[in-house]
């Protein structure tokens, strides 16, 4: 599992090294209780199978 400093900015970039698996991406607000609009955006330099559900 990777994790990443909880950051109160508009946009946050991280890099991780994964093995081969599945993983669930949470977005969330830096503030509970906040509804939000989020973008996501994953990058791969191999072949990568994303969905949402």
């Amino acid at each position: 599992m990777a994790r990443s400093k909880f950051l109160k900015q508009r946009e946050v970039c991280e890099w991780f090294l994964l093995p081969p698996g599945e993983f669930v991406i949470i977005p969330s607000t830096y503030d509970p209780n906040q509804k939000g609009s989020f973008i996501l955006r994953v990058l791969s330099e191999i072949e990568a199978h994303t969905g949402s559900g």
